[in-house]
């Protein structure tokens, strides 16, 4: 991924997340409180600046009663391998029902390219 592909992806994900806040008409300090950093980060994070972990993420999305896949771009990279430990969690979570299938291609699409 070049870095210009990073720049955009993270600013479409902080767009999502700043979408997906304000429709529930939750504030920056609520979402921050909620998974504990502060409201700056929560800014940077919605503004593209802050890249957050998946975990952050994925937690992000619990809190705004979304599914994850709501807050990837719907960009068409690559594939590569991923490693066999996180495909089998990913698995693990389409068995038992946590994950549709664009969910999994979503976060597999995701993955790769964070670890790639």
């Amino acid at each position: 991924m070049t870095e210009n592909n990073k720049v955009t992806f993270y600013k479409e994900l902080g767009s999502a997340i700043s979408n997906a806040r304000k429709l529930r008409k939750l504030s920056q300090e609520f979402l921050a409180e909620k998974v504990g950093m502060s409201r700056a980060s929560i800014v940077n994070i919605e503004k593209g600046r802050q890249f957050p972990p998946i975990h952050l993420v994925w937690q992000i999305a619990e809190i705004l009663g979304i599914n994850f896949s709501e807050l990837i771009p719907n960009k068409d990279f690559a594939s590569s391998d991923l490693n066999p430990s996180i495909s089998k969690i990913i698995s693990k979570k389409e068995k038992q029902g946590l994950l549709n299938n664009n969910s999994s291609a979503y976060l597999k699409s995701f993955l790769t390219k964070q670890l790639g």
